[in-house]
């Protein structure tokens, strides 16, 4: 089978929570089936990849290597690489695939007046409407994406993560001060949409059940969301509870998972929650919002509301399971996240809407 797949994403820097992490599977899997892949990006990080496979945010270089290759697949769609892509495979009659990762719409929290100006400049409806095909994290973006009228298929394809090399390095290295007893890990990009206050807020109100806990927030954060979000942990005197870790690296992020008792992903907007499958890797159990709860995972994670009482109820719970019967829990959903989003389960399912896409049909 032959077949060359040009994927588009903004950055390929592995910061917590971002969809790169899921890719880099997703391409070594498609190279040992044998299918070419390029990546045009405006920031190749330390992704690692061949020279010849990086495509940089060029228009003289997007129009080569759209026209080499046999189908485009958009990772994201908010910003200018994904609608510049998208485009130049249409005006090529390229077939392209688009997985908006939950930016097709923007969360209540991000909905202010120059932003949503901003996101309607950067992404053209249209471009959307006539992909080939058009995937969905979850029934829940599947609900939304239903409404916009799409041309192409509307499917549910979850992404992926290579399990067979996910490995939780115990105990927590690196500049953080220590964290004793249990901890609740936030993994991911900290901002108002991540749900952080009110999982600060349901923690705080456990009273005694919440005695031995902490919390660590682990992740990208704008400086001036770190100052409000401090000054706010201090006022509520929470300070020796809640540690905040800006940026780890992967290392980092491996260690964090391999201490972690529990993550949390409280999310209220969808996105893709990588984290969620980083811990199902690692054997640690997880709580998810309804939002990014990954499909198939309902029986297998703790999926809440991302409201105060809802995170609430989810942590009184998990806060009452005995370590043996968290870590029972733990090595089931690793096994059980395998089954479901090992690349070697979720890739041919790309391949075939590649495929299909490719041949109009």
């Amino acid at each position: 089978m032959t077949l060359h797949v040009l994927h588009a994403i903004d950055s390929l820097e592995e910061d917590a929570g971002s969809p790169a992490i899921s890719l880099r599977g997703l391409l070594l899997t498609l190279e040992q089936l044998g299918l070419g892949s390029k990546v045009v990006t405006r920031n190749a990080g330390g992704f690692g990849l061949a020279e010849e496979s990086l495509i940089p945010f060029e228009p003289l270089a997007i129009r080569e290597a759209v026209g080499g290759a046999d189908i485009v697949h958009v990772h994201g769609w908010c910003g200018p690489l994904a609608r510049s892509v998208a485009a130049e495979a249409r005006s090529q009659g390229k077939p392209y695939v688009v997985s908006p990762l939950g930016e097709a719409k923007q969360a209540p929290t991000q909905r202010v007046p120059w932003r949503e100006r901003l996101r309607r400049r950067f992404t053209d409806p249209r471009l959307l409407r006539d992909a080939a095909a058009v995937t969905a994290l979850n029934d829940c973006e599947y609900k939304e994406l239903q409404a916009g009228r799409l041309h192409g298929t509307l499917t549910v394809v979850p992404y992926g993560f290579s399990f067979h090399e996910a490995q939780a390095i115990p105990g927590v290295t690196g500049s953080i001060p220590p964290i004793p007893g249990h901890f609740v890990l936030l993994l991911g990009t900290i901002d108002p949409s991540s749900g952080c206050v009110p999982l600060l807020k349901s923690l705080a109100e456990l009273g005694a059940a919440g005695d031995g806990w902490s919390v660590v927030l682990a992740g990208p954060i704008d400086s001036e969301d770190r100052k409000t979000l401090e000054a706010a942990i201090r006022r509520k005197g929470a300070a020796e509870r809640v540690r905040i870790v800006p940026s780890p690296d992967p290392a980092m992020q491996q260690a964090l998972l391999g201490a972690a008792s529990l993550l949390v992903g409280p999310s209220l907007r969808l996105h893709l929650a990588v984290s969620v499958m980083q811990a199902m890797a690692a054997g640690k159990p997880v709580i998810a919002s309804v939002l990014v709860a990954p499909p198939g995972t309902q029986d297998a994670i703790r999926v809440c509301n991302p409201t105060r009482d809802g995170l609430k109820t989810a942590f009184l719970e998990m806060f009452g399971l005995t370590d043996d019967e968290r870590f029972a829990q733990g090595r089931k959903l690793r096994e059980i996240g395998r089954y479901l989003f090992d690349w070697s389960v979720c890739a041919p399912k790309f391949i075939q809407l590649y495929l299909t896409a490719s041949r109009g049909l």
